[in-house]
């Protein structure tokens, strides 16, 4: 029997490494996956950008923007998930990230925003970002650090 995992997830820069990774690590096993992934790399770069805020949108960058603090243990994987989804609702409240949303009064703006997302699908891309050369091809699993297990605990077959 296949189980059905619906979800919505956000990571910073995710749709050019998480997503990639996730989607290859969740075809392994017996899941049908429906889901959507916002990107708050995208999500920032397009909000800020209408506000004349371009700059750097690193997660440290864009947390000290919303908190006013430094984000203390960055590329530590809680830190970055909590960092990642506290600028997430940053972005779409306080910079209206999303613009399905904007004419709500703030309080009701992230839940309005995540039932948008789960009926109707991500924020829609106004412009077309140019892609560095880095991040010109999406990344295989070749790219992964060797000896990176995605299945820590294998289950007996």
């Amino acid at each position: 029997m296949v189980e059905r995992i619906d979800y919505v997830w956000a990571a910073h820069n995710g749709a050019s490494f998480d997503l990639p990774i996730l989607e290859h690590a969740l075809s392994q096993t017996e899941h049908e996956i429906r889901g959507c992934h916002v990107d708050t790399l995208h999500l920032s770069r397009d909000a800020l950008k209408k506000e004349n805020k371009v700059g750097a949108y690193t997660l440290s960058s864009l947390y000290k923007d919303a908190t006013g603090s430094e984000l203390s243990r960055a590329h530590d994987a809680l830190a970055d998930a909590e960092a990642t989804a506290l600028i997430w609702k940053h972005l779409v409240v306080r910079h209206g990230a999303d613009p399905r949303v904007v004419a709500l009064p703030e309080e009701e703006r992230f839940q309005a925003h995540l039932d948008a997302v789960i009926h109707q699908g991500p924020v829609p891309r106004p412009t077309k970002i140019k892609q560095s050369r880095a991040y010109a091809k999406k990344p295989t699993l070749s790219d992964l650090p060797k000896g990176l297990n995605l299945h820590p605990n294998p289950s007996p077959k």
